[in-house]
C-alpha cells in the first residue's frame, strides 16, 4: 500500500453556523436558529496553525452559514 502525502492548495473556512435559510441539503446544516461562530482571534490562529502545516495553501475560502450575520 502506497500513502501519498496530501498537498492541499485551498482551505474552507466556515465562520459561522447561522444562516437565513434552512436548506435540507446544506452538508453542515445550518440555519437561522443555530448561533456557533468563531472568533477574529480563532480565525487567526486557524490561518497561522495552516499555513505551517501546509504551506501548498493558496487560496482560502470563506463560507459557512451566511458569513455577513450577526
Amino acid at each position: 500500500m502506497v500513502v501519498s502525502v496530501i498537498d492541499p492548495k485551498s482551505i474552507g473556512i466556515l465562520t459561522t453556523m447561522k444562516c437565513t435559510a434552512a436548506c435540507q441539503e446544506c452538508c453542515f446544516e445550518c440555519s437561522p436558529n443555530r448561533k456557533e461562530r468563531i472568533t477574529f482571534t480563532e480565525i487567526k490562529e486557524i490561518i497561522d496553525s495552516i499555513v505551517i502545516a501546509f504551506p501548498t495553501i493558496k487560496v482560502i475560502a470563506w463560507t459557512g452559514g451566511e458569513c455577513t450575520l450577526s
